[in-house]
């Protein structure tokens, strides 16, 4: 918030992305302990430091959306809009 209030725009956009990113793959890590076996190459793809982000989130976002009728409602509920959108084509 300083950042952004000191006008450093730039700054805090990649701080937003930063956490952004984090949170995501957290989130996925939580899936994988979630899904247990079903999610096992995922589970490798996460632990590769060598694997790229996008990568590791677009498989994230495939799992996510094939198990989408087993997570509840509450949370399934603008899965596609939360979780799943994409802005880079």
């Amino acid at each position: 918030m300083r950042s952004y209030d000191a006008e450093c725009y730039l700054a805090s956009s990649v701080m937003l992305g930063v956490a952004a990113e984090t949170t995501t793959l957290e989130t996925a890590d939580s899936f994988v302990n979630w899904a247990g076996v079903r999610a096992d190459k995922l589970r490798e793809i996460m632990a590769n430091p060598r694997q790229f982000y996008v990568y590791k989130l677009e498989e994230f976002q495939k799992r996510l959306s094939s198990t989408k009728s087993e997570i509840p409602a509450e949370m399934s509920d603008n899965l596609e809009l939360n979780i799943t959108a994409r802005s880079f084509n």
